[in-house]
């Protein structure tokens, strides 16, 4: 069982060292909503970024991270229904991500 366990461990910092990377994109993408011009391709990828942390991070024990990445994940999908994207709440929700996000980053 302790290979097991080593084996998920390599696997979580193997994400940890990639997710690091997608948190500054998520802070960039975040930057660029009201900046870029196209803030529906800015939020798809957002949206993209946050469905591949959520699918990972919980199978990996960080429950929290995949749960909040999922939380957010849904909030952007809800405001691309719109007609007119909320640039505000938009930017809110990727703050608030962000600042959960934040926690595990440190690590």
């Amino acid at each position: 069982m302790s290979s097991m366990n080593a084996a998920i461990e390599r696997l979580r910092d193997r994400f940890m060292t990639e997710y690091r990377e997608r948190h500054a994109e998520l802070i960039t993408l975040g930057l660029q909503i009201g900046v870029s011009g196209d803030d529906r391709e800015t939020l798809d990828r957002a949206k993209a970024n946050l469905h591949r942390t959520a699918g990972t991070a919980g199978t990996l024990g960080l429950e929290r991270l995949g749960r909040e990445a999922s939380r957010a994940e849904e909030r952007i999908a809800h405001l691309l229904k719109s007609e007119q994207i909320d640039q505000e709440q938009a930017i809110r929700v990727l703050v608030q991500f962000l600042d959960i996000s934040e926690s595990f980053v440190k690590h």
